[in-house]
């Protein structure tokens, strides 16, 4: 973990810097790893099964649906006439739609970690993403309301902060909440936090 701009990538660092304003001091700053614990596994399993099941069906449906569309499919599908296939071609768009967005779901969340810091100043809590994917999240000290800490092996964690109330659809109270994964250092970064909700600061 680094408390200073120096150990980050020249890109972050530059991205960093240019959120700090006037007077904001920075307390902490370190990107996220890798997150591997039983439930991430467990979890990884499940997505990967599913996407290569629902790959499967929705490619396989496609394929047949676009050999008939243009005269390649089997006797049974020309049977229903030469509306059928193409009926099928681009029913079946939707459905490989999302079986790509399966795929490349994952890549994309890693690659977006892999340019992403977090970090803690003396006003507030913020991810600040390099490009391709430049963004800001950013939360002020004055609106944080809760933490909670999940402990993962070699003092990696993930940390869930709120940052206030909203109504949902049905008029219910829900907590906003932003969560930070794979932190290399939870319990250290925990109590900055804590420092920072900390009455009167």
């Amino acid at each position: 973990m680094t408390t200073t701009l120096t150990g980050l990538p020249p890109a972050l660092r530059d991205r960093l810097k240019a959120e700090l304003q006037r007077g904001e001091r920075l307390i902490y700053a370190d990107r996220p790893g890798i997150e591997i614990g039983w439930g991430a596994c467990v979890t990884a399993l499940f997505y990967i099964g599913f996407t290569l099941f629902w790959c499967a069906i929705s490619f396989s449906f496609g394929f047949v649906g676009w050999a008939s569309a243009l005269g390649f499919a089997p006797s049974t599908m020309k049977g229903g006439g030469p509306w059928m296939g193409w009926f099928f071609a681009l029913f079946s768009l939707p459905f490989i739609g999302i079986g790509l967005g399966l795929l490349f779901a994952p890549l994309h969340a890693f690659a977006k970690q892999r340019h992403a810091v977090h970090a803690i100043t003396n006003e507030r809590i913020m991810t600040v993403y390099s490009k391709p994917f430049a963004a800001t999240e950013s939360y002020a000290a004055s609106k944080l309301t809760f933490l909670h800490r999940q402990d993962l092996r070699d003092n990696r964690g993930s940390l869930r902060i709120g940052y206030g109330t909203d109504r949902d659809s049905d008029g219910d109270i829900r907590r906003l909440e932003v969560t930070w994964t794979a932190v290399k250092d939870a319990r250290r970064a925990e109590l900055a936090i804590l420092e920072l909700m900390r009455p009167g600061k």
